[in-house]
């Protein structure tokens, strides 16, 4: 039997799923217009929880992402198969890798 000395050649990791989430810290513009709490405050606040969910939800997404391109390597070490459901199944694999 001929052993497979080529390693087929892992797909490459979207750097969108590397990325670091960035917030800006809270400040507000004082208005003087008082209610129960300043105006400008509660625009602010509320401005900051919708930025905090999108970033809980790409966090989420990057998560889940990376935890495909995981298993996809793992499968592809295992097996010398790339799934097809793996990212990067479009670029070319070594000699003798099969998709």
């Amino acid at each position: 039997s001929e052993a497979l000395t080529d390693r087929p050649t892992l797909p490459t990791r979207n750097p969108e799923l590397t990325k670091t989430e960035r917030l800006t810290p809270i400040g507000h513009p004082e208005t003087g217009v008082m209610g129960l709490v300043d105006l400008g405050w509660l625009e602010t606040v509320m401005d900051r929880l919708a930025e905090a969910t999108s970033a809980v939800t790409r966090g989420n997404n990057r998560a889940g992402g990376n935890k495909l391109t995981d298993r996809c390597i793992q499968v592809l070490f295992e097996t010398s198969i790339l799934p097809k459901d793996c990212p990067g199944t479009d670029a070319p694999l070594a000699k003798g890798a099969v998709r």
